[in-house]
């Protein structure tokens, strides 16, 4: 088993306010919660565009991770289908990418490959990388499928400094497992359209919440709702470990 976190950071996109921006939120939220994952048996990839600018170009590379560059600037984009909302046109756009990760990953000597998306916004659970690679393992030798999502259902949404519980099978947090051939990996497509599209998806419901959306100014997709239930986030911080 090869496991790989996908971190899209910036594709297409090397405006350097919007980054500088995001690396506050990268650096409170996702890297320390990264870092604190009890399960260390994977590998972190930040896919990045070639034409940052190079003072930020020295931030990526400082992370605990590997940064893939691509130049994006003449790339083959997928064609959204019609009717989707311009939000979800751009998130076709830049999630369709998967074949730079499966060309970094390669022809692993491996049984199976797992690849776990992680939002430059958003955190993880300590426990995160353990659930996923214990239910594929589980999942990997009763299925006849060689690729197939996995989903951990329930999560957070944390939001000045509260956690409100939310549960989605399709969630931006989802992992493809699959052989190590002809490698599809977690961007195969948009995470919305995981449960609706050709490989069967299998939800893990019960455990506590082993992920966090942060919601914040400059969200795409996400905007918050309240559902009952919500907790100061403290309840939650030696689990999350967040910064600040």
């Amino acid at each position: 088993m090869k496991h790989y976190l996908v971190t899209l950071w910036n594709v297409d996109l090397y405006d350097l306010g919007w980054l500088e921006r995001r690396q506050e939120l990268f650096e409170r939220f996702t890297v320390p919660s990264v870092e604190a994952q009890k399960n260390k048996n994977f590998e972190w990839l930040l896919i990045s565009d070639v034409r940052t600018p190079e003072k930020f170009q020295k931030v990526l590379n400082g992370y605990p991770a590997k940064v893939l560059y691509q130049d994006w600037e003449n790339y083959n984009w997928a064609v959204p289908p019609s009717g989707l909302s311009e939000s979800m046109n751009l998130a076709v756009r830049i999630e369709t990418v998967g074949d730079v990760v499966a060309k970094f990953i390669g022809g692993q000597n491996t049984d199976y490959v797992i690849t776990s998306r992680l939002d430059n916004d958003d955190m993880l659970a300590s426990e995160y990388t353990d659930y996923v690679q214990r239910f594929a393992a589980s999942s990997w030798e009763k299925r006849d499928a060689d690729k197939f999502w996995l989903s951990l259902v329930r999560g957070y949404r944390w939001h000045e400094d509260k956690m409100y519980p939310f549960s989605s099978l399709a969630n931006s947090f989802v992992s493809f497992v699959e052989s190590p051939q002809d490698l599809k990996t977690c961007y195969t497509c948009v995470h919305t359209l995981a449960k609706s599209g050709e490989y069967p998806i299998e939800g893990v419901r019960h455990g506590p919440p082993q992920w966090s959306e942060v919601i914040h100014g400059e969200n795409v997709l996400n905007r918050l709702k309240r559902w009952r239930g919500e907790k100061p986030a403290s309840s939650e911080r030696s689990r999350f470990n967040w910064r600040g």
